[in-house]
């Protein structure tokens, strides 16, 4: 469904004269690119007003987007595994959150903690979908020390 979005609307700006031909390739796999991050924040969007998460959704949707920015990770071979990955983490994340006590609220903050640790020490992590080149990967390993 991305694939095709992005080809009808790349043929159409070829087709408006605001790109070539030869550029067209560039901007359709730049288009799949954007519809997907759309789709996937739209459907977020939506879950968080239908559960009423729009504060945490927030959130986790500005440190997701920080920490595959900056330290790499995962990259599906689909835009639909994308999709689908994305989405299971955002709803694995709800479910975490709306079953955290006072007890388990100590316990995440620990595995945060713990986390921001692997980050550190690990970032960034490369994918073979998605390798990083040397000057890449020394500005990742420093954005992601913050």
């Amino acid at each position: 469904m991305v694939k095709q979005m992005a080809e009808k609307l790349s043929r159409r700006l070829v087709a408006n004269h605001i790109i070539t031909m030869e550029d067209r390739r560039f901007y359709t796999y730049g288009l799949e690119l954007i519809l997907n991050d759309i789709l996937i924040f739209v459907v977020i969007a939506v879950i968080s007003v239908v559960t009423n998460t729009i504060g945490i959704t927030a959130i986790f949707t500005v440190v997701f987007c920080v920490l595959r920015a900056f330290t790499g990770g995962y990259h599906s071979k689909s835009y639909l595994g994308c999709f689908l990955i994305t989405l299971l983490n955002y709803l694995a994340m709800l479910w975490v959150v709306s079953n955290l006590d006072a007890a388990g609220l100590a316990v995440g903050c620990g595995m945060m903690f713990l986390a921001t640790a692997v980050i550190w020490r690990l970032a960034p992590i490369e994918h073979r979908n998605n390798p990083f080149g040397d000057d890449e990967k020394r500005n990742t390993k420093e954005s992601a020390g913050f």
